[in-house]
């Protein structure tokens, strides 16, 4: 374990926390929600080759890229920021 990731994880590594990644987000008006379709696309602002966002309460963790592992999304990580960068989750 580097230097970043013992800061990011010193004390707490008993403590279950949910984690999320963050795919994107779009403005959207409800009724444009309650015409979707199956089969449509909804555009999330995330821009293709970018890394996303792992995050706990609001606080970005590490940059991820998706991978296939089995028949399962999964993320590689790319980067441990180190906890001190705030997120707008």
């Amino acid at each position: 374990m580097d230097d970043k990731q013992a800061r990011l994880f010193a004390g707490f590594t008993d403590i279950p926390i949910e984690v999320r990644v963050r795919l994107g987000n779009a403005p959207c008006q409800l009724k444009r929600l309650s015409e979707l379709e199956e089969g449509e696309v909804l555009p999330l602002g995330h821009v293709v080759g970018v890394p996303f966002e792992l995050v706990s309460e609001s606080v970005a963790l590490a940059y991820l890229e998706p991978v296939a592992d089995d028949d399962q999304m999964s993320f590689k990580v790319l980067d441990i920021i180190g906890g001190n960068s705030e997120s707008t989750d």
